[in-house]
């Protein structure tokens, strides 16, 4: 957990099966900074070359969180230049108003690192999810933004766990908080969410719907026996996918898996 870890690459010969020592990558301004779980890729507008996205750790600075850093890869290589999509979070800190009465803003716990980032299919749209699991922030547990496939850039945010300011102390076990994973549905708007709350939920929203307000309240549980700190994946064959007990594969079988509906579980 130190701060001075970041995120690194490394080249990987297919042929000589060999790759180069890891190369830490930089800010915008050439430092160094600490990344977070949430990383993802997808094509740029081009079709050819591809965007790695990645979220800054608010460790050692909470406002950091708020940013993320676009990394272009063609056939040349990887610019170590990044697009840096700054303060696109639009609140920061964090308020407290249980134990006790006391008030903290600003405090950073190595949880809120824990989640994910997935950028839609097509390309028009990311999604967060983060383990935050309560105080008037919480709503950003949940995040969805528009994504610019032909510059890299972030913009747009709709935190939408929670309504903000609906609220005071928050326990996000009963409700949209504490994300794990998230995984777009093939249509770029349904959008599930692996959470750690009860035994594991699988949830459905609709980002399509507008507002923090909309999406948040077209939100509904999918699955309550999924299983905590579970990633989820969507397959070729258009059925989700995450890890089960032991060695089981849990497979998720929709009628409409765009809006989830009609759901038949199972292991493989």
């Amino acid at each position: 957990l130190s701060n001075t870890v970041g995120p690194h690459y490394t080249v990987y010969d297919i042929n000589a099966q060999t790759s180069t020592p890891p190369v830490r990558l930089q800010n915008d301004l050439g430092g160094n900074y600490r990344g977070t779980e949430q990383i993802d890729a997808t094509f740029h507008a081009n079709g050819n070359d591809i965007w790695v996205v990645v979220r800054q750790s608010g460790r050692g600075g909470y406002n950091n969180f708020r940013s993320f850093y676009s990394y272009s890869l063609t056939c040349n290589g990887l610019n170590p230049v990044p697009v840096k999509s700054e303060n696109v979070v639009p609140e920061t800190g964090h308020t407290y108003s249980g134990g006790g009465g006391n008030t903290q803003a600003g405090i950073w716990s190595n949880d809120y690192g824990r989640g994910a980032l997935k950028i839609s299919w097509d390309g028009t749209k990311a999604a967060t999810g983060n383990h935050i699991t309560g105080g008037s922030d919480a709503d950003e547990a949940l995040m969805v933004f528009d994504f610019d496939n032909a510059t890299g850039l972030l913009s747009n945010c709709v935190p939408f766990a929670r309504v903000p300011g609906a609220w005071g102390w928050d326990n996000a076990y009963t409700n949209w908080g504490a994300a794990y994973d998230v995984e777009w549905a093939p249509n770029s708007e349904g959008l599930y969410i692996s959470s750690i709350s009860g035994g594991g939920d699988l949830q459905w929203f609709n980002t399509a719907a507008g507002s923090s307000a909309a999406i948040s309240s077209s939100g509904k549980m999918i699955y309550n026996s999924h299983r905590q700190f579970t990633d989820i994946k969507l397959g070729g064959d258009g059925n989700l996918y995450a890890p089960g007990g032991g060695s089981n594969l849990r497979q998720y079988v929709f009628t409409d898996i765009n809006n989830g509906n009609g759901l038949t579980a199972s292991n493989i």
